[in-house]
């Protein structure tokens, strides 16, 4: 049994590319990242990122103007990881400066995966 299709509005399999596969027309951007073996040997069927300021921005990106559900396969080399750090997923405007337009984000703390989940209300006009 697959992965349900109804509603998809974002399907990045990095299988040699951040094309998004659901039709929806939200294509991945590759900042950095390469692609490797994936965990059942298939080559360049996974992407691979330094956890500085490797990423994929989509573009244009997904709204999220309704409910909605994350999924993703990570492998974390949890070796040198101390405190915050290792952003696996979000939704934001790509200002790390700025994070109050983050609408969510999945992020490791001490080797464990974290959700976060953000309220904001801003006025864009005043």
């Amino acid at each position: 049994m697959g992965v349900p299709r109804d509603g998809l509005v974002l399907e990045l399999l990095l299988n040699g590319s951040a094309a998004d596969s659901s039709g929806g027309g939200h294509q991945g951007v590759i900042h950095g990242a390469t692609f490797t073996t994936d965990r059942f040997g298939r080559p360049d069927a996974a992407g691979l990122f330094d956890g500085v300021d490797d990423h994929i921005a989509i573009d244009p990106p997904v709204p999220l103007n309704s409910a909605f559900s994350v999924s993703l396969w990570a492998r974390i080399d949890t070796g040198n990881m101390q405190g915050w750090s290792n952003c696996l997923i979000a939704q934001d405007n790509g200002d790390d400066n700025d994070q109050s337009r983050r609408v969510f984000q999945l992020s490791v703390y001490n080797g464990r995966v974290v959700w976060h989940r953000m309220i904001n209300t801003r006025d864009p006009t005043g």
